[in-house]
């Protein structure tokens, strides 16, 4: 579950904050680098990117534990704690309502797929507003690829469509509909 760590910074404490941002950083990093973190970031006391002598209010962070007291075990090991930033944390639940995650287009899904093939050349063309209202369509799109490998050589049409629907069989029908393939050697 998600849960956000608010931290206020006690007065004039601009001096600690730097002394202690690297090791600060490299727990949020860490967080990251596990696919942990969601945002972080400090609340400037006046209304600039950069500190002032006046610093920071405090910090936010909103991270993945399997607790809250997993939550509450982290926040309170953080730098800022150990040397005195921080005069309160408050870890409470969080659900992160929007925004939702982007759901990646079909034609990128494609074109990472057959990336294996190393293409020469790969044109992929949604169709799909050329089919609006299509008999037996469950919402999937229609394309139109083409695309140039080395790899076909000395592959008949069939064999060279069978790798193409074989790297996309899990797509088919719900994301592609229907999919006109022109599959050649970059020389044809």
């Amino acid at each position: 579950m998600w849960y956000v760590i608010l931290c206020k910074d006690r007065s004039n404490s601009l001096s600690k904050r730097l002394e202690g941002r690297k090791a600060h950083r490299e727990r949020l990093v860490s967080l990251q680098n596990e696919g942990r973190l969601l945002v972080a970031g400090p609340f400037p006391t006046s209304d600039s990117s950069e500190p002032r002598e006046d610093g920071f209010t405090g910090s936010m962070i909103v991270a993945e534990f399997n607790s809250i007291d997993d939550a509450v075990t982290w926040a309170d090991k953080d730098p800022y704690v150990l040397t005195d930033v921080y005069e309160d944390i408050e870890v409470k639940p969080f659900i992160k309502a929007l925004p939702k995650k982007k759901k990646k287009m079909t034609e990128n899904i494609i074109k990472e797929r057959l990336n294996f093939l190393n293409p020469k050349k790969l044109e992929i063309i949604n169709e799909s507003h050329l089919h609006k209202g299509h008999a037996g369509n469950n919402g999937g799109e229609h394309f139109k690829l083409t695309i140039q490998s080395l790899q076909f050589k000395n592959k008949n049409v069939m064999e060279r469509h069978r790798i193409i629907y074989k790297a996309l069989e899990d797509l088919i029908p719900k994301r592609i509909h229907a999919i006109s393939i022109k599959a050649e050697l970059p020389e044809d």
